[in-house]
């Protein structure tokens, strides 16, 4: 709650989807929006350095010292990897690994001469020593760390949000205004809210917003592990906001009811909402009379804080800050006593006064009280929804003798019904597949397209990739990567036969062919079996995938214009 913004600075023209931070919070690296050239930002000065690459980069990862940088490049369609000095302003390009391949993956430079490589669950090794990429576990130095410190290694190679035994960035929706109490003699309450940046405490029972770094739902943010740093990039925009630490506000407060919460029309649910911890007002602007300069009741264009009730006896409550999004000034409002869920779901309860109740904010804090924990208050709640739900299981056994007698009477008409429609369906499935097998096409042609089926997946198993490549049309609906050319084809093939070694791909099923809807081919399906290992982790893959294929007859025969599949159970 001590958290402040003191400044913020824009760095334009940047692409910030491959940003990284230096591990000692100095600097941050990203590329240009319109060129090839990493920029490298002091975040303690108005310090930027620029570096030229040969190619557009994927990764940065800064050496444990700062200084330097591992780059990640894509050059002609190959992935190069290349260190680049931040002062001089050089980069130097590694030779490939000396498997000849360059693994795919985030790269975090960790140790000196180690980077570890994160893909997905995969942790690779890639050592600068001997340019050799081996799995993590067979590393001495990874194996001898405890698990949590290798899962920690493994997310700092993505910059995020991070959060610390006392404090915690996060992205959270908060209350910004309220509209009157009742609407057109109605009781309705509408509320308004943005998602911004928060700093909560990870145990503690409040959390401070800062409702000027209002957040997209498609925006990226992270932070220096300190938390002092916040960067967040907007379009070809690099925002840094700056924080530093103000004194504690004050926190827990006595204040006067009208009344004891017991008393009232809404008693009920002021208990319930009290009992469980969700029992909340909130503090607003005084609105003033400019004919007599009184207090008339809250501004409700501008929610400063919310305060939840930790105790209400007879005609005094004790309420604290749990959410914060401008300073609380010495005369503020206490209005719209309501029951207030954590994803900010709120019903507004109504006390037993002649017009809406609201009081002033007091003068000074108890010092004496302390914060709850936000623990205690989700048991809180935990208890009330239990008793609840007994209670609402208790009706429902009442009912459910009633529900068995009135099911026992349609239990007979019920069953027919579902015999009945099981024989329907049945009959219809059997005249689909009998339409099916009608509407195959003519076994000559049939024969012929299976035999190019065949011929296609032998030259994948004898890693003729031009001449699987010659198979394709000029445009293909190629798996999930949408219409693609035979170039990007050759490319995607190139790059699987180098890294695997395929040992098996075998049809095993009669394969159906039968004319497209659209009449521009044939639609070709059957089940293949594929047996390869990936020469990199020497992962073996043995599965089987559902294959379905458009091919169409062209002026240089028959060729494939769609391939999809599915990997079976």
């Amino acid at each position: 709650m001590q958290w402040r913004l003191l400044k913020q600075r824009e760095v334009p023209g940047v692409d910030a989807s491959t940003l990284a931070l230096s591990p000692d919070d100095h600097f941050a690296a990203c590329m240009t929006r319109e060129q090839q050239m990493l920029q490298v930002i002091d975040l303690r000065s108005e310090a930027v350095w620029r570096i030229n690459l040969p190619g557009k980069a994927e990764h940065f990862s800064f050496h444990p010292t700062a200084d330097r940088l591992l780059v990640v490049w894509v050059q002609n369609g190959e992935r190069i990897y290349g260190v680049a000095n931040i002062h001089q302003g050089q980069v130097i390009a590694l030779p490939k690994p000396r498997r000849g391949v360059s693994p795919s993956g985030t790269p975090f430079w960790w140790q000196d001469t180690k980077v570890l490589i994160v893909r997905g669950q995969d942790r690779l090794m890639f050592n600068l020593d001997t340019l050799e990429v081996d799995d993590a576990a067979e590393d001495e130095g990874w194996k001898a760390l405890d698990p949590l410190i290798q899962q920690q290694i493994a997310r700092e190679a993505a910059p995020s949000l991070m959060d610390k035994m006392k404090w915690q960035w996060e992205v959270k929706k908060i209350i910004r205004s309220s509209e009157l109490p009742e609407i057109a003699l109605q009781s309705n309450w509408p509320l308004t809210f943005s998602r911004c940046l928060v700093m909560s405490h990870p145990d503690l029972d409040c959390m401070k917003a800062f409702p000027s770094l209002e957040v997209k739902e498609d925006e990226r943010l992270c932070s220096t592990r300190d938390g002092s740093v916040v960067l967040r990039s907007v379009s070809d925009v690099l925002h840094l906001y700056y924080f530093d630490i103000e004194p504690l506000p004050d926190m827990v407060w006595k204040i006067s009811m009208p009344h004891a919460p017991e008393e009232g029309d809404n008693a009920k649910d002021v208990g319930r909402a009290l009992e469980a911890g969700q029992l909340a007002a909130l503090v607003y602007r005084p609105m003033i009379n400019p004919l007599n300069q009184q207090v008339v009741g809250p501004v409700r264009s501008d929610v400063s804080a919310v305060l939840r009730f930790k105790e209400w006896k007879g005609k005094e409550a004790t309420v604290y800050l749990w959410q914060l999004s401008s300073p609380i000034r010495q005369g503020d409002v206490i209005a719209d006593v309501c029951s207030l869920s954590d994803e900010l779901e709120a019903d507004l309860l109504k006390l037993s006064t002649p017009h809406r109740w609201w009081t002033r904010m007091p003068a000074t804090a108890d010092s004496t009280l302390t914060l709850p924990k936000t623990l205690d208050r989700h048991e809180q709640a935990a208890v009330v929804r239990k008793r609840e739900y007994e209670e609402k299981s208790a009706r429902t056994a009442r009912e459910e003798e009633e529900r068995r007698k009135r099911e026992a009477e349609t239990a007979a008409i019920s069953r027919m019904a579902a015999e009945k429609a099981a024989v329907e369906e049945a009959e219809r499935k059997a005249a689909m597949e009998k339409a099916e097998r009608e509407s195959e096409v003519a076994p000559k042609l049939k024969e012929l397209i299976v035999r190019f089926i065949q011929r296609h997946h032998q030259k994948s198993l004898e890693s003729d990739v031009r001449g699987m490549v010659a198979d394709y049309a000029g445009k293909v609906d190629y798996f999930t990567n949408g219409e693609v050319d035979q170039a990007w084809i050759l490319r995607d093939e190139e790059t699987y036969h180098n890294t695997h070694s395929i040992k098996e791909e075998r049809i095993l099923r009669d394969v159906t062919v039968r004319p497209t809807t659209k009449g521009d081919g044939y639609e070709v399906t059957y089940d293949l079996h594929v047996l390869a290992q990936n020469l990199v982790t020497f992962k073996v893959v043995d599965s089987v995938f559902a294959v379905r294929m458009i091919i169409a007859h062209t002026p240089e025969g028959l060729r494939i214009i769609l391939q999809h599949s599915e990997k079976k159970p």
